[in-house]
């Protein structure tokens, strides 16, 4: 509400936390500062200098500036500033949605019992978390066995209604691994590369229908959580309409490592470790053991060029 006012030179008049301040005024003193003595008469136990607690108009926000610039993503922090000067919707870009098809004969869904040469299909969980953590919006396509023309057909109805498509499996050089083939029928320009010097995850597909990518994942799941963290959480994040660096850890911390890890020049190296006080502690099982996923705390990275780490080598560990 509107202060009384005017307020007279050596007086005092008690405000609200954040409201407007009477003509005259030009500072404020915390009431816990404050004690009456007497009929009219205030005791003020800290000075103030002019202007102290005392927020101007333009101060904040001055006339004509830039409240949000384009290509960010809307947190808490933007909307309460948007709706602090009366803006209650925005245009924005929709949020990319995302195809996620996991292959391979010997899937089984999360809920059910693997028989004999089955395993429970656990990446489409993981991705799916992935992508709603980019910002996209996943859109569960299901399983698909090891028949090429099946899954062609099954990509070729989902596309339409898509911005992009992960496939799960398939992506290696085995009889049975068909992705890159079917793929590569999408194009152009189809497949771009298929394997990328990344462990884990060197059989990643890179592939494309037009503008439209098509990413073949590793079947195996710590790869496939790794790539999607790398590779993919910007892609998506540039396709929702994020501009800039879109660095995939943004939260990283220096740690000494507990014991070497060996590394072959040529490829870069991602190696799980657990944080314990200050030591990063390799989990050095191979890509298919899925519990160094959950013990992990973040990813160092090793280059191109480097034959491994040394024990009590200092590190920056990428945190997820």
């Amino acid at each position: 509400r509107p202060a009384p006012g005017p307020l007279p030179e050596a007086s005092a008049m008690e405000v609200s936390t954040g409201g407007a301040l009477p003509e005259g005024a030009d500072a404020v003193v915390m009431v816990e500062y404050c004690r009456e003595v007497g009929a009219g008469q205030l005791e003020v136990a800290r000075a103030v200098a002019p202007g102290e607690n005392v927020l101007a108009a333009g101060d904040d926000l001055a006339p004509g500036a830039r409240l949000i610039t384009g290509g960010r993503r809307l947190r808490p922090q933007e909307l309460l500033a948007l709706a602090a000067v009366g803006i209650e919707q925005v245009e924005v870009v929709a949020r990319p949605r995302v195809g996620i098809l996991s292959t391979g004969d010997e899937l089984v869904a999360p809920g059910a019992l693997p028989g004999p040469g089955q395993v429970r299909d656990a990446n489409a969980t993981a991705i799916a978390a992935q992508v709603r953590e980019a910002g996209a919006l996943p859109v569960p396509l299901g399983r698909c066995g090891d028949e090429p023309q099946v899954l062609y057909d099954l990509i070729d109805g989902a596309l339409p209604g898509l911005d992009a498509l992960l496939v799960s499996g398939g992506s290696s050089q085995g009889a049975r691994d068909s992705t890159a083939e079917v793929l590569a029928r999408f194009g152009p320009p189809g497949v771009l590369a298929h394997g990328i010097a990344v462990a884990p995850g060197k059989p990643t597909i890179l592939a494309a229908a037009g503008s439209m990518p098509l990413i073949g994942l590793p079947g195996h799941p710590v790869s496939s959580l790794v790539i999607v963290r790398l590779f993919i959480d910007p892609m998506l994040r540039r396709l929702g309409g994020e501009s800039g660096a879109l660095d995939p850890f943004p939260a990283r911390v220096r740690a000494r490592l507990a014991r070497p890890v060996a590394s072959k020049p040529g490829r870069e190296d991602w190696v799980r470790v657990a944080l314990r006080d200050g030591i990063a502690e390799p989990l050095l099982k191979g890509s298919g053991a899925i519990s160094t996923a959950s013990m992990a705390d973040g990813l160092v990275p090793i280059g191109l060029d480097s034959e491994g780490l040394a024990a009590g080598e200092e590190v920056e560990v990428r945190l997820f």
